[in-house]
């Protein structure tokens, strides 16, 4: 179903709930930034390895914290809601409901690899038949197949995420243990938002680069421009500042405005309905 979606109205409560609520989404943001900031903190190729490896494991292991409680959190911001900081760590705070959120993490994690793996498999199947069926023909073209081929992938792969964006939030406000459920739900409510949806991150990347700009003025000033230029294509650490900057200001920003798309989205949606915990995100026993 098909909702009607202000996305002015989405930005602007976005900034506003934002400056209401910095302090813990900005712990939260800094979190995740350190450890996407882990595997690039140089070293040998053994010592990135292993520090994606841990990178990876934190997340997995902060993941009710990271995704579910922040997802929770977020909701009950956008529903007017008076919170502390230690709402984030409600999966936390019960073995059973962690293990249920690690679980979740795990099946649905399971589906898109699968997904992928079959989408993987049917390109080289088609690519296999273009060598051996077409011969010098696939040869003469093959970097214009190549091209086309990369873009249908690209496509795919937005079709999916667009899909797939209600995921998580189905599971908050439906209390699912299953995946795939989830994931059919994410579908449905989606169909007719998808184009509203890519606007909104469209408008996220401009606000990104925008950040970018304002951050790298802010640490040289406009009278060091020149000086910048050198430093970007030779300074490894003003890299790094900059992923840490960017991802740490902008990250909670940016998972605001999508809570609000995912509440403006059920709001006008049939599913919200049958949902005994939209107005108020019911706590698990």
């Amino acid at each position: 179903m098909k909702a009607n979606i202000k996305l002015r109205s989405i930005l602007t409560d976005s900034f506003r709930l934002y400056g209401r609520y910095w302090k813990p989404l900005l712990a939260v943001g800094a979190a995740t930034v350190m450890m996407n900031l882990l595997p690039l903190l140089g070293g040998t190729s053994d010592a990135i390895l292993f520090k994606q490896l841990i990178a990876l494991g934190m997340g997995f292991f902060l993941a009710p914290i990271l995704t579910f409680g922040l997802y929770r959190y977020l909701l009950k911001v956008w529903n007017g809601e008076q919170l502390g900081w230690k709402e984030l760590l409600y999966y936390c705070s019960n073995l059973k409901r962690y293990g249920r959120t690690l679980l979740f993490q795990i099946y649905f994690g399971l589906l898109v690899l699968l997904f992928i793996f079959f989408v993987v498999l049917v390109v080289m199947t088609v690519l296999v038949v273009m060598m051996f069926g077409m011969g010098e023909v696939f040869s003469e073209t093959a970097g214009w197949f190549s091209l086309v081929l990369y873009l249908l992938l690209f496509a795919g792969g937005l079709w999916l995420e667009m899909h797939l964006f209600l995921v998580f939030y189905c599971y908050l406000f439906q209390k699912e243990v299953s995946a795939w459920q989830a994931i059919g739900d994410s579908f449905s409510l989606m169909k007719g938002n998808c184009w509203k949806l890519l606007l909104l991150m469209i408008v996220q990347g401009i606000l990104g680069f925008l950040c970018i700009g304002i951050i790298l003025l802010l640490f040289v000033g406009l009278e060091h421009i020149d000086f910048l230029m050198v430093f970007v294509e030779n300074g490894y650490i003003l890299t790094l500042f900059l992923f840490f900057a960017v991802g740490f200001i902008f990250t909670p920003l940016y998972w605001l405005m999508n809570a609000g798309f995912a509440c403006k989205v059920i709001q006008q949606t049939d599913w919200a309905n049958r949902s005994e915990v939209f107005n108020h995100i019911v706590d698990e026993p």
